[in-house]
């Protein structure tokens, strides 16, 4: 079957366009190296980033998903005055679940959780746990307003709740990704820099070939294209370096905070790797490309 000619003529021009960019990294295989190496340092710090935002993300969905605020009730607190709070708690459209623990059920979670420590426990006369209301809620940033209008109900003795640590977290992941956005951000100026130079040095060693092309009717993106590929492929190879090595890196990582963290119920997502390493594989050649372009766009004059 014979090959239409704008096809055959599109293929031809995609091999050349290829080969010229593999001829090109080989020629400059030093400033290539580089900007090899600058991209899978700037995609491999940026993974790094996203595994810790990842990380405290999992920690804060844990922290949300245990109880969220802990009514303790006074011991003379008359049944139907409990009864009338939980209720009350339900009607507030941020409470997802309340679930009363008697006192004789928390010495009984806690006999379970010091299941060693027997001798502590028998040296307590009685029981001194109080009984309580478990609450869980959707928004726990929104646990201290309700905390300080729970204080004020009569039959509540005291509170406890962990907006605190959620708060904390937010912080941090906040800072974190501030600090990752600062540094991605040098990163990728630094790549963008090397990836240039490099090209320019391919442009200025074909510059007499690139003007017989131009005087001959060559389109500015018919020179162009072959540049855009061996920046493409720096870029590549720089992110497929990083994704090799994160890869690498990521399974005994999550396994030792997860092992940190063996109190709360961290859920990991399968996925993530994959899509960590598809988007840095796609941010690598993003880079190349763009530092390709305006290389070659700043020789051409566009």
């Amino acid at each position: 079957m014979e090959v239409p000619a704008p096809l055959g003529v599109a293929v031809r021009y995609v091999r050349y366009a290829w080969v010229s960019a593999l001829t090109n990294l080989w020629r400059n295989r030093l400033m290539s190296l580089a900007a090899i190496l600058s991209t899978a340092a700037m995609v491999a710090m940026l993974s790094g980033f996203l595994v810790l935002l990842h990380a405290l993300h999992i920690t804060i969905e844990a922290l949300e998903s245990r109880v969220n605020l802990i009514v303790y009730l006074r011991d003379d607190a008359a049944p139907g005055e409990v009864t009338a709070l939980r209720e009350k708690l339900l009607q507030n459209g941020n409470v997802v679940r309340v679930e009363y623990v008697s006192k004789e059920e928390a010495l009984e979670r806690l006999r379970r959780d010091m299941a060693d420590r027997r001798d502590v426990l028998d040296a307590i006369p009685g029981n001194p746990l109080p009984a309580s209301l478990e609450i869980w809620v959707r928004n726990p940033n929104a646990l201290s307003g309700m905390a300080q209008q729970i204080r004020r109900e009569p039959p509540v003795e005291d509170l406890d709740f962990n907006e605190p640590v959620v708060s904390r977290l937010l912080a941090i992941t906040n800072l974190a990704r501030g600090i990752g956005l600062l540094a991605i951000g040098g990163l990728v100026v630094v790549t963008l820099f090397v990836i240039m130079n490099t090209i320019r040095l391919a442009v200025y060693a074909r510059r007499e070939e690139i003007e017989i092309m131009k005087l001959v009717g060559a389109t500015d993106w018919f020179v162009r294209w072959p540049f855009m590929f061996e920046g493409t492929l720096c870029g590549l190879a720089g992110a497929t370096l990083a994704a090799l090595a994160v890869s690498l890196a990521y399974g005994p990582a999550m396994q030792a905070f997860i092992g940190v963290l063996t109190f709360l119920p961290l859920r990991v997502d399968p996925w993530f790797l994959v899509k960590l390493n598809v988007g840095m594989l796609a941010i690598g050649a993003a880079v190349g490309a763009a530092g390709s372009y305006l290389a070659v766009r700043r020789f051409l004059n566009v």
